[in-house]
């Protein structure tokens, strides 16, 4: 039983998949403390939507829950939040009666504006000791990892039948 164990322990200790979740979580964390500290109503998946929304061109839910890897229920959710909290506004898409065309609210601009100071101030934080070439390397990585994912769905798809 000691040696499953120990097999176990090892494996957990080389998936990097392991690192990302921990990593994820502690930025997550990080986030939450800053808007915490500053008194802002906001998760990290609400900034995100709204960072989406930023360039005030108005964008369907489809294409949020392709841009954010989310599952529609949960983006309905969060689009629900933002609206009741002045920060969205969801209008009937003029092209498909089925659609909304969402769109970051004057104050959902002003609210991002408020917190992008203090968010690049975490960022310095977060990647003390990182330089321009690591964050590059970081930021390719992480891609080519979503793109091998993404090219081989189905093939993961169908092993867990």
């Amino acid at each position: 039983m000691a040696r499953e164990s120990k097999k176990e322990e090892s494996l957990i200790d080389t998936a990097f998949a392991y690192y990302f979740n921990r990593t994820d979580r502690l930025l997550r964390l990080h986030f939450t403390k800053l808007m915490s500290e500053r008194n802002i109503d906001l998760t990290v998946e609400q900034w995100f939507l709204l960072n989406r929304l930023s360039n005030k061109k108005p964008i369907s839910q489809t294409d949020l829950v392709d841009k954010t890897f989310k599952d529609r229920p949960n983006v309905t959710r969060l689009l629900d939040g933002l609206e009741k909290k002045g920060l969205l506004i969801r209008t009937d898409d003029p092209d498909d009666r089925r659609k909304f065309a969402i769109v970051i609210t004057k104050a959902g601009t002003t609210l991002l504006d408020k917190i992008t100071p203090f968010m690049l101030e975490g960022r310095k934080i977060v990647y003390d000791g990182l330089n321009s070439k690591d964050l590059t390397s970081l930021k390719r990585i992480s891609k080519t990892i979503e793109s091998n994912i993404l090219q081989n769905w189905d093939l993961f798809n169908s092993s867990a039948k």
